[in-house]
């Protein structure tokens, strides 16, 4: 009985040796590990492409939704006089086979009237009229950027999975970034600039 027990002990003390040996030497290789930085996946395959929107200013303003993509660009519109007047001309650079920009432009509706006439202008005792408030800008609609998702993400990551490899061989680990739409401008003609609002 004694016999098994000290085998037993034996068991036990070597498993809690190899143990505490395999812990410190995977504990030695992590602490040997450098962070390599952030790794851009797909910055080979970048463009940029403009998206045009035309409308008629005469017809009122065009509100600008700020997007995922978009937030900061419909707040730094672009004044630039090469883009033709009446037109929304947003400047974007992404990758063509992970994402598919678009304009998306949601109309407004004319508030239906009730057939009521305008209050005359009301004058004091001076006989001089009041000034009436001017009428609010009429809103076309709403213009937001939008994209398609497509292609296989996971097969861009396989193409540079040997560059992980080769990473972590050389104690070395990444993070790794997919990329899809990079940056975005909005640019406008100045005479146009005043038909164009953040919403």
């Amino acid at each position: 009985m004694r016999k098994i027990q000290k085998i037993c002990i034996g068991v036990f003390l070597g498993g809690v040796l190899l143990g505490g040996i395999g812990t410190g030497i995977a504990l030695a290789e992590y602490s040997s590990i450098s962070y390599g930085g952030e790794k851009r996946i797909g910055e080979e395959k970048l463009i940029t492409e403009n998206f045009d929107f035309e409308f008629d200013p005469e017809k009122g303003e065009i509100l600008l939704d700020g997007s995922y993509w978009s937030r900061k660009a419909v707040h730094t519109i672009v004044e630039d006089p090469e883009v033709p007047e009446g037109v929304i001309r947003y400047q974007v650079t992404y990758n063509p086979d992970v994402i598919t920009p678009f304009l998306r432009m949601e109309e407004l509706q004319e508030p239906e009237s009730d057939g009521a006439t305008e209050p005359e202008a009301e004058s004091d005792e001076a006989g001089e009229s009041e000034q009436k408030p001017e009428p609010a800008k009429r809103e076309q609609g709403i213009l937001s950027l939008d994209a398609e998702y497509h292609g296989d993400g996971f097969a861009m990551w396989m193409e540079h999975k040997d560059e992980l490899l080769a990473g972590l061989k050389r104690g070395e680990i990444c993070s790794y970034r997919l990329l899809d739409m990079e940056d975005v401008q909005i640019h406008v003609n100045p005479e146009t600039l005043p038909c164009v609002a953040a919403r």
